[in-house]
């Protein structure tokens, strides 16, 4: 099957819309659960997670893939957009007590590019945003995706 990140993206929209798309399966429903349950749940394979967590995960993961974030992140580093890897961090208050506010060990940052006139493509602004990971939910993740793909 040949389809591009922006017929994936489509597809989550639907899913998450519960417009139909199955033609095959016309008593597949068009949302996630329905879907896990005709392909994988009927298998017996999933002991190290349970359905309600491999299901939240699948409904974040796609939440998260279909987010301006996570697209503007995968094309900086597509297309090498001068994005850095690294956590950032917010402290407030004076230097012998500093209060953390946000951060973490692990993220990027990247730019945002925007057009501020639909009549004319040189005049641009940036801006930073940053993107926080927590390795444990990334491992998670990629165990439970490999459930998925495995099957």
């Amino acid at each position: 099957m040949l389809y591009t990140p922006k017929d994936l993206r489509e597809l989550i929209r639907k899913t998450q819309s519960e417009i139909p798309f199955f033609r095959k399966f016309s008593d597949v429903k068009p949302n996630w659960e329905s879907i896990l349950n005709k392909i994988h749940f009927g298998l017996d394979f999933f002991n190290s997670f349970s359905k309600e967590v491999i299901l939240k995960t699948v409904i974040e993961l796609a939440d998260r893939f279909n987010s301006e974030t996570y697209f503007l992140e995968y094309n900086s580093i597509k297309h090498s957009l001068r994005n850095k890897f690294g956590s950032f961090q917010i402290e407030i208050g004076p230097l012998e007590n500093k209060v953390k506010i946000n951060g973490g060990d692990y993220g990027s940052t990247f730019r945002k590019i925007e057009r501020l006139s639909k009549n004319n493509k040189y005049h641009l602004s940036t801006s930073k945003i940053f993107s926080q990971w927590n390795p444990d939910r990334l491992f998670s993740e990629i165990q439970i995706l490999s459930l998925l793909i495995s099957n």
